[in-house]
């Protein structure tokens, strides 16, 4: 067993050595495009607390993607995708702000956490059940609008979702 911790502490500082032997530096962070720096100095000037800042910011940013994406769409399914994108950027952030909240919270607090977010989940998927279910086209008559209507139904789930965990998460952080 301390051969194999050898080897892999061994393997470990090669790498680390190769890398900085190397010279790569850090991939720098991409610039804010101006829309985004605007409303960012928008709300600094508003006086907003920092943790409003970020979330807007956060959500800003994605919905200004989204909207870029739709002016170009050409059909359901174009829409459909870029709904979808949408609804895939609010989920990380809906993680990002229940990381936040479970950092805050102590103690079995962070388990009424997890049980809200676990039956929170099993929501959310029985409502796409439902949302595919009523998407047929015995019910619905079908078309590709369907898509589209079930990417809106999600979005609105996962978008509701994560502004609930950051409005709890700024209540939990006295962030007004």
């Amino acid at each position: 067993m301390k051969t194999v911790n050898r080897k892999c502490k061994f393997v470990i500082l090669a790498l680390l050595a190769a890398t900085a032997a190397s010279g790569q530096k850090p991939v720098p962070k991409p610039a804010e495009e101006p829309p985004v720096t605007r409303f960012r100095a928008e709300l600094v000037a508003a006086r907003e607390n920092p943790a409003a800042i970020e979330f807007s910011v956060d959500t800003f940013r994605l919905e200004l993607a989204y909207r870029k994406v739709v002016e170009k769409a050409k059909s359901d399914f174009d829409m459909s995708e870029a709904t979808d994108a949408l609804a895939h950027g609010y989920d990380s952030l809906m993680n990002k702000y229940y990381r936040k909240l479970a950092a805050v919270l102590q103690g079995s607090d962070k388990q009424t956490l997890v049980a809200a977010q676990k039956a929170w989940l099993a929501f959310r998927d029985a409502e796409g059940k439902l949302s595919r279910t009523v998407s047929q086209s015995e019910y619905s008559g079908g078309g590709t609008m369907q898509g589209l209507v079930e990417s809106q139904e999600y979005l609105l789930l996962v978008r509701s979702r994560t502004t609930a965990l950051f409005d709890h998460y700024a209540r939990a952080t006295q962030s007004y």
